[in-house]
């Protein structure tokens, strides 16, 4: 918590070094099937980095900051962006729902299952190890399945494009920026309230 009201800009840090890499990856790769591989492929390198990290006890924050171990929700992205300019398309659509199930379904399941892993201390220590590797790519997964269902004309699709939702995804980042700034100057507020008192 070494910048305060800023320490919430790591996601923007991560994002930011992405962004500066993969123009020059696809500048460089081009070809869409490549690319795909290459997203794959990285993917799954995050995944691995961050089982061996946190199997090797090094502190979440290390894990969750790091650009290298969170750049599968980005690429993952990216190979949905590119799979729907292929001839993969149809593809991805028709998948897009059954993924999302599944992930969701997944992630259930995982969240049920850490009280059982509880009962001793070793199984919930390889138990939560385990979980914090595969979260973030199966919420990339569903995010991308999410996205892919809501392309085509649907209940769903309906949903997101409500007024309200647009209202708050329009403004989203803003939230999201200033809700330290909000929070900083609301606890120093109530602080200095509860000591008049």
């Amino acid at each position: 918590y070494a910048f305060g009201i800023l320490d919430h800009f790591w996601s923007l840090a991560v994002e930011e070094q992405f962004y500066l890499v993969w123009p020059l990856v696809v500048f460089f790769v081009r070809d869409v099937r490549k690319l795909l591989w290459v997203c794959l492929g990285l993917s799954s390198v995050s995944l691995v980095l961050r089982l061996v990290l946190a199997f090797h006890d090094v502190i979440y924050h290390t894990i969750n900051r790091s650009t290298l171990c969170r750049m599968d929700s980005l690429l993952l992205g990216g190979a949905l962006a590119l799979a729907l300019r292929s001839g993969l398309h149809d593809r991805v659509l028709r998948a897009a729902q059954p993924l999302l199930w599944t992930t969701a379904m997944v992630l259930a399941g995982l969240n049920l299952l850490r009280p059982v892993m509880s009962r001793t201390p070793e199984s919930l220590s390889t138990f939560d190890a385990t979980y914090l590797s595969l979260r973030y790519t199966l919420l990339a997964l569903g995010s991308a399945a999410l996205i892919g269902w809501c392309l085509e004309p649907s209940l769903l699709r309906r949903f997101f494009e409500g007024h309200i939702l647009r209202f708050f995804g329009k403004y989203s980042y803003g939230l999201y920026v200033l809700h330290f700034v909000a929070l900083g100057y609301l606890l120093r507020t109530f602080r200095a309230w509860v000591a008049l008192v």
